[in-house]
């Protein structure tokens, strides 16, 4: 593969961005404890939500230029003087479009001492501007419904289970912009919260508040190969941050024990590529991406969920569509973690 001078330039430009974002992440304040043995399992769930909202937003945004993550799209009105923007547009479109896809997503995470496995569904939706040919303002809205059981593994104690229920939304502006054929970079930040419902094994029911928000910035590079194979590789630099504020665990007798709040925060550097093959109305794929993540949980609850601080992350799926029904299913797997997530719609 050979690169233009105007590629290496483009390339130098996203990683002085990347770098000035992870320096930003670098003065992250430090973890400061509160004694409790509750918090960690909500703040745990919260922000499995929060991370599955925040990649499948990403995805649509890119997915809009580039084929990523399939959306329904339906433009509003229509403008024949429009230019054609990206590689899906055609020129009788509008400037102004609605979108949106589900998203369901398994959980299964084995990183000691706290476990979680489950699943999370997503709908998401956005109201699209299209600038230009090259340029797309958006706002996203997405409703996550989660489903989780959280283990806590401590010996030589018992591990101890509950479950964990969430409904929340979340709203993200955002902004993609097309260097070329090849590169694209889109940048998004959202906020939201998230109602979480936590039973414990003694029978105790919590309902804390998770505010979460985050901010990502991301490029894609796309490169069309021989016999239908198409390279993408993707760069993200992203913060998420979930805080639970104080709250109230109440037991069947109805006796209430007041819990302190805590707050987990998660600044990475993602950064790698897949490999993926049209075969008619199916495309199957593989990749793999590289990890760096700087994880605190302000804490001293003896439970606490954790991160690795570099993991390899790898990925195989398929993307298949039949007129205006399209479908993907794609398989995650890293250190102590592995996800499955399917999606599934009709493209108006």
């Amino acid at each position: 593969m050979t690169f233009s001078a105007l590629d290496l330039t483009r390339c130098n430009k996203i990683a002085y961005i990347a770098s000035v974002c992870l320096a930003l992440f670098a003065n992250s304040p430090p973890a400061q404890g509160i004694e409790s043995t509750q918090q960690a399992k909500p703040l745990g769930a919260g922000t499995v939500a929060t991370r599955n909202t925040v990649e499948a937003i990403s995805g649509a945004i890119s997915g809009a230029f580039l084929g990523g993550l399939n959306v329904f799209r339906f433009q509003i009105g229509e403008n024949n003087e429009l230019p054609e923007r990206g590689m899906s547009a055609s020129a009788s479109e509008s400037a102004w479009s609605i979108w949106g896809t589900p998203v369901y997503s398994t959980v299964n995470n084995r990183i000691e001492p706290l476990l979680t496995e489950g699943s999370v569904s997503l709908l998401l939706a956005g109201l699209e501007y299209a600038y230009d040919e090259f340029t797309v303002f958006g706002l996203s809205v997405t409703r996550d419904w989660a489903r989780l059981t959280s283990l806590e593994r401590l010996p030589p104690a018992a591990d101890r289970q509950s479950s964990v229920r969430g409904l929340g939304y979340t709203f993200a502006p955002y902004f993609a912009h097309q260097l070329g054929p090849d590169w694209l970079i889109d940048f998004s930040v959202g906020k939201g919260v998230n109602e979480l419902e936590s039973r414990q094994a003694d029978l105790s029911v919590a309902k804390p508040k998770d505010k979460r928000s985050f901010v990502s910035l991301g490029a894609t590079y796309l490169k069309p190969l021989t016999n239908g194979n198409m390279f993408t590789g993707r760069i993200t630099v992203s913060r998420t941050k979930d805080s639970i504020d104080d709250f109230v665990s109440t037991l069947p007798s109805g006796s209430a024990n007041a819990v302190p709040g805590s707050e987990a925060t998660l600044s990475q550097l993602k950064i790698g590529g897949q490999l993926s093959k049209q075969m008619g109305r199916v495309s199957p794929f593989v990749g793999v991406y590289g990890m760096a993540n700087d994880f605190t949980v302000t804490t001293n609850a003896p439970v606490k969920p954790r991160e690795y601080s570099e993991v390899l992350q790898w990925v195989a799926g398929i993307n298949a569509s039949s007129g205006p029904i399209y479908g993907a299913l794609a398989f995650l797997r890293e250190r102590d973690r592995n996800q499955a997530r399917i999606y599934v719609g009709v493209r108006y």
